[in-house]
């Protein structure tokens, strides 16, 4: 038949109707999908309520795809309000009850809690689709850059690295200096470029420790001196990156001054 059924009560407009094709409506007579529920009331904004006069037990409404990969049930029960693959037999998302959100717990806490065996959370910006992920692996926090593929941040522990995600002491930076990817910046806002800015690094060519000072404008260090090196053979160069003893000291005017400051001496300096 393609007739339609309409129910009413309490008047002539229909209450609730069932059309031939099979969609129902409450509240509409011409419902667009299986199921519609249109409101029309200054005082009433609820539409649908489900109720479970058991305490023990939960109210679910279960969602299956036609691929039947995943069950799916949503509802409420002792937990919150969740979201539950019975398929697996996990809880994927909980809302308890004062309002904390977990993602891969049914117990967060904290206002967002993330739980899982891999990177928790991704952070893509949408105009470049640059990614982070933000997780926890074993006693380590993480910062790693998925675009590039490679850890930006980690703490382990009491340890923090830069480069690394195995940092060895409080401070631990990794990166390659010929990419400009390795060194500790020190700026002062006082000054003007290209003066004011420093940096330490481990110089890739010879692996020596090294004060440099920016000399470029953008203050990029794109062009740069490096003011002091201390060599692996423990040797220092002070205007050079090539000491050949324990310490040189290259310069248009290379005057070393030793200064006795005790009261003992009425001329305490000496130059060499």
């Amino acid at each position: 038949s393609n007739a339609n059924l309409r129910l009413s009560a309490g008047g002539s407009s229909a209450k609730m109707t069932i059309l031939a094709n099979g969609k129902v409506g409450i509240g509409t007579s011409n419902p667009n999908t299986n199921l519609h529920i249109y409101l029309n009331s200054a005082s009433e904004n609820r539409a649908i309520r489900m109720q479970q006069d058991n305490a023990n037990q939960g109210i679910w409404m279960d969602i299956m795809p036609g691929n039947n990969t995943d069950d799916w049930q949503f509802g409420a029960n002792d937990v919150g309000l969740v979201a539950y693959n019975t398929t697996d037999n996990r809880y994927d998302w909980v809302i308890d009850g004062s309002g904390n959100v977990g993602i891969g717990t049914d117990s967060p806490e904290q206002i967002l809690h993330l739980r899982s065996a891999s990177n928790q959370l991704r952070l893509q910006d949408s105009s470049n689709n640059k990614k982070y992920d933000l997780n926890v692996d074993a006693d380590k926090f993480m910062i790693d850059d998925m675009t590039a593929g490679v850890n930006r941040f980690a703490i382990s522990g009491s340890n923090v690295g830069i480069g690394t995600n195995d940092p060895k002491k409080l401070l631990h930076l990794y990166g390659d200096e010929n990419a400009g990817g390795l060194g500790l910046v020190i700026q002062d806002d006082g000054w003007g470029a290209p003066n004011g800015l420093f940096m330490t690094t481990v110089r890739n060519s010879d692996g020596a420790y090294t004060i440099r000072k920016n000399t470029a404008t953008a203050m990029d260090f794109s062009t740069y001196t490096d003011m002091l090196s201390v060599r692996g053979d423990g040797k220092v160069g002070i205007g050079t990156t090539s000491p050949d003893t324990i310490l040189e000291i290259v310069s248009s005017n290379p005057i070393l001054t030793l200064r006795d400051t005790s009261t003992g001496f009425n001329n305490g300096d000496a130059t060499l």
